[in-house]
Order: C-alpha cells, then structure tokens, then sequence
C-alpha cells in the first residue's frame, strides 16, 4: 500500500474508519462470532502485571507506559491481564478483568481487527456492540503502518497513526485524533536508534526546544535514585511548610504506581487526615484498616474519602521521574525504586513534622503503591518500630 503521511486527509484511512464504523454497529450475532472465533482459535493462555503485548510498534514508549512481566502459576495481581494465543502465535484475547475491559482480534489478509469492551464489571455499561473498533494495516513485511479506531461514544470521530520504516526500523510515525478538545492536528514525529539497535530518542519534527517524547537516559538508575532521594528530602517539607489542611494529618503517603510510567514520580503527596480516621474507627469494628493507609479508595466504597493530595510540581523532580520512566523495565529495577522511596520516609520520620504540619502523635511518613494496594511491608520498614507496634496496638494497622 501507498506511503500515509497525515491520517487526517488520507483516503486509505478514510475507508478504513468507514469500514470500522460499520463492524462497530453490527448485529449482535456478529458481534458474539466474532468473539467466539477469537476465543476458540486460543491454544495458549499468559498472564501479566498489566499490560505486556501490543500490536503497534514503540506503544509503550508512546504511551510513557512500563511494560508488564509475566507471572508465574502461583502468582496473581490486582492489576493482572490475561492473554490468549492461537497455535500461530498470535494474540486473539486480551482481558483487564480488574476494570471490565476485553479485546478480540480477528485477523486477515493485511490487516488485524480488534473489538473492545469496557466497562463489563457495570451492568449499566454491558451492551452487545464493541466501545472501540479498531484496526492495524500491515505492509507485505508485516509491519504495521496505518492504525485506526473509532468508539462508541464519539460517533463520526475516528483517531489514527501511520508508520513509516527505513529497512527494518520505524522512523517515523504521526497520530491524529479528533476526539478531544479542538483543535484537532496531526503530530508527526521522528525516531532516531542507537547503534546497538535501541530507540535513543523519540521527538516532534519541526518543534525545536519542545521536549522529546521519549529520550534514553545517558545514565544508571543508582545514580538517577541517588539524586531523586537527595531532591525529595529537601522538597516534601518545603512543599507543605504552611499548608493548612482542614485537620491534622496522621499520615504523609508517598504514592507511586508501577502500571503508568508517569506516576513512578515524583510520588504525589497523600495526607491522611483525623477526621477521616475517626469516621472509620465509627463505622468499621473489624478491623480492617487498608482504607486508612491508600489514598486511593473504590469510588463505590461508602467510606470513600476525598484524601487531600498535592502534586510535586517540581521541574528537577519531573525530569528526574522522565530518567526513571526510561530506565525502570525489571522488577528488580521497581524495588530499587522502592527501597528509594523508603529511605526517603525513613529520612522524613526524623524531622520535627510539628513545625510544618498540623499533626497527630502517632504521624508518619510511608510509601505506598496505591494501584496495586501494597503499604504494609512499606510501613514497616520506613517508620520506626516503635511507632509501628503502637498503631497495631491501637489497631489501626493491620497485620501480614
């Protein structure tokens, strides 16, 4: 097929999105073959920590996302997807059972269709037709160069990215939506590779001093921790010197996420509030503190409490959290940003809170990785002991 350059005027993605629209409107028995053939063509069956397979290149560069590992049998994950292969090797389902989200994929000659569903854990939400259709164009090599998709609720808006190679690389691509807010452009951008064969920077063409899309960190990860730990002692309490929140603070919670490279950091600042504690001794007599200790709480909960949260709004910082989003891929590199996290609680429990703060006896500083709902074993290595066995005494904080 003929090189796309913008996918907002090219007639080859005009089709395509035609195309889309008609699948996304298709009868309900379509609809149920086409997940059925997708679903029996599965020999093999994976599962992750979040998302691991994409089917267009560079997507997790893109979208700032750290990638997934597999588990093993005796694992699972809050935030697990699950995958399904056919004998050929090609991904056919793809499932986020957490937030109610299934993929199928159908493929044929030149081109691979998915049909998406979300939000399947809200009967209200549940309906035949697919929220997303969309498709992958591939070239004769069997690179992708045209994606497309259209969804449910923004009937006649399509977005759309085309890819362009030099031999076996991409170096060039460009995106275009129209459904956000206007205007509407196309954005192209150009890859530049490392001679070892690794992505070095990925940048807007023709924005020169905009800052790059992705750029590979010339440096270590110990070195980048060893800097952000040193930044993060300094500007947490000079963050919070003077705020007044509408109670005392029992807790300071670092929270990170390791499912998005934009919230591995800076941590954003959870203050764990009197009030809200007290509410929940009153209506909770089992014992159960996790809501006490992550800010972030089901929006179902009848508990749900509004957590003051501050963003370090810090441009070191942001580009220290740009170096560890390009460098953190293992899970040996998340703990290491952990246990960075934890030597910067340890260093704030030392401080004299009172003249910053208004706080409780029993205030401490912890980390807490809120997706996936770890703060315990966090707790306990970040705040001193002695201060941990009387929570526990007062049973504010739950055992392992």
């Amino acid at each position: 097929m003929n090189r796309v350059d913008d996918p907002a005027n090219s007639d080859v993605v005009a089709s395509l999105v035609h195309e889309l629209d008609d699948i996304r409107v298709a009868s309900e028995d379509d609809q149920r073959a086409f997940k059925t053939a997708a679903a029996t063509a599965v020999v093999e069956q994976r599962r992750a920590t979040g998302e691991l397979y994409a089917l267009t290149p560079l997507y997790f560069e893109t979208n700032r996302r750290r990638p997934g590992r597999l588990l093993r049998d005796d694992e699972s994950r809050p935030d697990e997807w699950r995958y399904g292969f056919d004998s050929d090797g090609r991904l056919r389902t793809a499932a986020d059972p957490a937030n109610g989200i299934e993929s199928y994929f159908g493929y044929e000659l030149g081109q691979i269709v998915e049909r998406r569903w979300t939000g399947l854990n809200h009967p209200w939400s549940r309906t035949e037709q697919p929220t997303v259709t969309a498709a992958v164009l591939l070239d004769d090599a069997g690179r992708p160069v045209v994606h497309a998709g259209v969804t449910k609720h923004q009937p006649g808006r399509f977005f759309a990215s085309a890819y362009g190679y030099d031999g076996p690389r991409l170096v060039r691509f460009s995106q275009y939506t129209d459904n956000g807010p206007q205007p509407w452009l196309t954005y192209r951008y150009r890859v530049s590779w490392s001679p070892a064969g690794r992505v070095e920077r990925i940048e807007l063409e023709d924005a020169p001093g905009v800052p790059p899309l992705y750029q590979a960190s010339t440096r270590r990860l110990t070195a980048v921790l060893a800097d952000a730990r040193k930044v993060l002692v300094d500007r947490i309490p000079a963050r919070l010197a003077g705020f007044n929140p509408p109670d005392r603070v029992y807790g300071l919670a670092l929270g990170f996420s390791a499912s998005s490279k934009e919230e591995l950091m800076p941590p954003q600042l959870g203050l764990m509030l009197a009030c809200h504690r007290s509410a929940w001794l009153v209506a909770n007599g089992d014992g159960d503190a996790d809501e006490l200790w992550n800010p972030i709480l089901p929006v179902d909960s009848p508990l749900a409490l509004d957590f003051p949260a501050l963003d370090l709004d810090d441009e070191n910082l942001i580009g220290l959290g740009t170096e560890v989003a390009m460098l953190l891929h293992t899970e040996e590199e998340l703990e290491a940003l952990t246990q960075t996290y934890v030597r910067v609680a340890k260093t704030l429990n030392r401080l004299d809170w009172t003249a910053i703060l208004p706080i409780t006896d029993d205030f401490v500083v912890f980390p807490v990785e809120y997706e996936a709902g770890r703060y315990l074993d966090l707790i306990e290595r970040a705040v001193p002991a002695a201060r941990v066995r009387k929570l526990r005494a007062a049973g504010l904080l739950p055992t392992a």
